[in-house]
């Protein structure tokens, strides 16, 4: 009777492991990337705390700061890579984007070590090409070396990559980020913060398109003017020459 007990339990945990990996999977596969999986925008509390740190690229003093939470290995946040980078066209001097890291390691094995090879490129001024990079290639994480990513996008000292990979100092930054979406909280990847508004699922160009123009809207024209006279870009993780 005890084990029949007992492999009743272990089959009961079995399958409630299975469901957990299923509706993982189905996300990252079959789900569309809509905003109907939160349809609410919600209020974000203290956000400006999470424009400190990260990888900071736009215009210091930026009217308006898009807050990105991404896992390079997430195949949402390489379709709402497209998103950013279109964002920063129209939006050169009045919108400024703080990346930050959250890989969800249990389902994406390189995501991790993804975010510290960003972190080198950007240590060289090049991690908008990095990251670029390694969305355009997702299906090569974990498969092609570390350097062969470097090489594409201008460091092709691989001694010097490999050494960058094993600085601790990376992970600090890493682990600093996922504070501060414990902090949040942040339940899925891309999770996109505008001005302390959190977008709901993986928002579409015409949600974040126009979240971005009514705060602009909201905004007096002689600090938007003064805004647009800057526009040096800058980031906030110091970079070597």
């Amino acid at each position: 009777m005890r084990d029949k007990i007992l492999n009743a339990a272990i089959v009961a945990l079995t399958i409630s492991s299975l469901t957990v990996t299923a509706l993982i999977v189905r996300r990252e596969l079959f789900q569309a990337p809509a905003e109907t999986i939160n349809p609410r925008i919600q209020a974000v509390r203290d956000w400006p705390l999470l424009t400190r740190g990260g990888i900071s690229l736009g215009t210091d003093g930026a009217p308006v700061t898009v807050v990105v939470f991404s896992d390079f290995q997430c195949p949402f946040c390489k379709q709402f890579s497209t998103t950013l980078r279109a964002l920063r066209n129209k939006y050169p001097a009045q919108v400024r984007l703080v990346f930050r890291h959250f890989p969800l390691a249990t389902i994406h094995p390189f995501a991790y070590e993804a975010a510290i090879v960003s972190e080198c490129a950007n240590s060289r001024g090049r991690f908008e090409q990095m990251e670029r990079t390694l969305f355009a290639n997702q299906d090569s994480i974990g498969m092609a070396p570390w350097s062969w990513f470097g090489s594409q996008v201008g460091l092709s000292d691989s001694i010097w990559l490999q050494s960058c990979i094993d600085n601790p100092r990376w992970r600090g930054n890493i682990e600093n980020d996922r504070r501060m979406a414990e902090s949040v909280p942040v339940e899925w990847t891309p999770t996109v913060i505008i001005n302390g508004k959190r977008l709901p699922g993986t928002p579409s160009w015409r949600i974040v398109d126009s979240v971005i123009a009514a705060t602009l809207d909201k905004i007096p024209r002689d600090r938007s003017a003064l805004t647009v006279r800057s526009t040096q870009n800058r980031l906030t993780r110091g970079m070597s020459n």
